[in-house]
Order: C-alpha cells, then structure tokens, then sequence
C-alpha cells in the first residue's frame, strides 16, 4: 500500500494511538525519560473509542529518540509501556509526524520506531482535519490488525507551544516556573519569592494592573513575558513601596505600613511607522512621555493583535525593529505601551497606544 505524506502522517498517529490505548490497558504507567525538543507543535491528547469502551491520555506527550525495530507481535505481546510521545514538525500539517514510545519488554526498556515497524494495519482513513490557528484536530478510523472486525475511532489533538518568559528582578521561584505552554489548557503562573520583599503581582504581557495567581487561560496564544514587582519589607516591620506598582502617586500609612508609589506614565502615541515590504526592518518613532525611561512595541498583522507577531522593549523612542519575522508581510499594525521605574519594578501605561498601521513601501 502506498501512502501520501498526509497518510503517512496519519499511520504515525495511529500507530501513537495504539500504543495509548495499550498503555491504559496494561498498566496506564508513566516514567520520566530525557526528551529531544526539536518542534513547535505536541499532542495535546488522544481519545480512543473501541470496542464499546473509550480511553485517554492527556498532557506530558513529548517527543524521544528513537531507533529499534519491532513487529506489530512484539509490540502487543507482554507489553507495558514506560512513556511515549509524538511530534509535529509544523501545526499547518504540511510536514511528517514521529512517534516514539519506551516500552519494558522482559524486563529490558526499547525504543520504538513507528517508520521501522513491519506491518501495517489492515485498514486506516482520515475521516475529518480541522485546521486553527493554535491548533488541528484530526479523527481516524482504523481496524489495529489483521482478523479484527472491530474499527477504532481516534480523536487527536496537535497544539502550538509558546514561550513564558520573565524578568523576576531578583526573585526566584521556589518550585518551577512554567516555561511553555498551549492553547488546549490552562496554567497557573506561580508567585515568585524574594528575602527581603513582599510580591505585589506580575505585570506585562497584556496586564494593565499587577496580579497574583496568575492563570494563563485555556485559548491564549502567544510568547509571554511576565514582569515580577515587589515591595520591601523592612526589618521594624515598616513596608517600603519604593520597589513597588501602584496606582496613585499618594502615600498610605496604616500603622506599621508604608506604601510609596509611582503614577503610571501616560498613553503613549505613535507619530510614525514605516517600512519596505521586502525588508525586515521597520522605523518608529515615538512620541516622548514624560517621566517614561523605555517603552514595550508590538507588531501584528490583525488591527485588534488577536496575535503578537513580534514585541520588543526599548529605551529610545526613535528605533529600527529588526526581525525576518516582520519581511514580505504586506499588512502590520503596531503598539506601544511606556513604562517608568520604580526602583527596579517597572510600572506600565495603563492602557496601549492606539494600533497604528505600518505604511509600506
């Protein structure tokens, strides 16, 4: 049987899939194993529905490497896999799909290899692919192996990972901080500790006020950079907000507590933009804000940055961006926010300038 690279894909997924449900039905047992990230897109999670029962997994899919060669006897005979997982090259499903997955065999851990298996599966179909922009979901009909008279349904989801960057200004997390996520789920962002200092909350990334436990919400998209903002606790029990965010310019006394604050800069606006549409460098200019020691600029190509295509901070507000991300794109829009410092916290506009579309030429 001869397959096109989007039936490749789909056998490689299948082949995933049945070693999910084999996992859930031998012992649904995971173990560590170092990972190769080497793609921008992973399984979200696999549903199965066969033989009257469903299964799932869901989360912690990541992609291995792999070597060793397997028939589909071995693979089902005394078999408990350890972990496994499978890689997109590209979210738009132009490209190829690896799975890999560990798996003990008398004793002994394997690696499997999906293109090195020898026999195929007596039947498969792509029965439906919907294409978004964060993800793509898939669903395949597929009879495992030969003298079954059972289909299987598999249901698929391949997501986007972004980026979760910070800037903790001496702080640190106690456990792990999320460094990646997708849109397919939510994660909590968890507050950073630092001798000395109370957290205020995170600011940047969208955030017009400073905000503790923060979740990154299930269908956000985007690298983030999320900025830690303190106030100092000072050893006669006397709070300093020096190295805090506020919202006034006043100063509360309560007590044995003392909070400081610096007003947040004006709107920012932008008096020009532009570029040459095959050139990946874009020319801004800025209006000053008073008191503004640096400012945060987005690019995207929606008016409303439903997605940041690139985002950058600067000091001057005169600046050539630089990015191939920005090159032959015939329609971009950008913002800007102005940030002062307050200590070494910085306290951000409370609103973006007005989106400004960049004039090609």
């Amino acid at each position: 049987m001869k397959y096109n690279k989007l039936s490749l894909m789909c056998k490689v997924l299948v082949t995933c899939v049945i070693a999910a449900v084999c996992s859930l039905l031998y012992t649904g047992e995971a173990a560590h194993a170092s990972n190769k990230k080497n793609a921008n897109c992973y399984l979200n999670y696999v549903t199965a529905e066969a033989h009257g029962k469903s299964y799932g997994l869901y989360g912690g899919l990541k992609p291995h490497a792999v070597s060793e060669d397997v028939t589909w006897q071995e693979f089902f005979s005394d078999l408990k896999i350890i972990e496994y997982g499978v890689v997109l090259l590209e979210c738009d499903g132009s490209s190829h799909a690896e799975i890999n997955a560990y798996i003990d065999m008398d004793g002994e851990w394997l690696e499997l290899f999906t293109y090195n298996i020898k026999e195929d599966v007596t039947y498969f179909q792509l029965e439906d692919a919907e294409f978004k922009e964060n993800y793509y979901d898939v669903k395949i009909e597929f009879a495992p192996h030969s003298g079954s008279d059972s289909y299987t349904v598999i249901y698929a989801r391949f997501a986007k990972e972004y980026k979760v960057s910070y800037e903790l200004n001496g702080g640190r997390f106690e456990g792990k901080g999320v460094d990646t996520y997708t849109s397919g789920v939510d994660y909590n962002i968890p507050n950073p500790v630092k001798e000395g200092y109370e957290f205020v909350g995170w600011t940047g990334a969208g955030l017009i006020n400073a905000t503790k436990d923060l979740i990154i919400k299930n269908g956000t998209s985007g690298n983030k950079l999320y900025v830690a903002n303190w106030v100092e606790v000072k050893t006669d029990g006397v709070t300093d907000g020096s190295n805090g965010i506020g919202k006034d310019n006043g100063a509360t006394t309560n007590n044995d507590v003392t909070k400081v604050a610096v007003k947040a800069p004006a709107r920012a606006k932008i008096t020009s933009v532009k570029k040459l549409l095959t050139s990946k460098k874009v020319k801004l200019s800025i209006k000053k804000v008073a008191g503004a020691v640096g400012y945060n600029i987005q690019y995207s190509t929606t008016k409303k940055f439903k997605k940041v295509l690139y985002t950058k901070t600067v000091k001057k507000a005169n600046v050539v961006m630089n990015s191939k991300k920005l090159k032959n794109k015939k329609k971009l829009y950008v913002r800007v926010k102005a940030y002062k410092l307050d200590g070494n916290a910085k306290v951000w506009a409370k609103k973006w300038s007005k989106s400004k579309k960049v004039e090609i030429q």
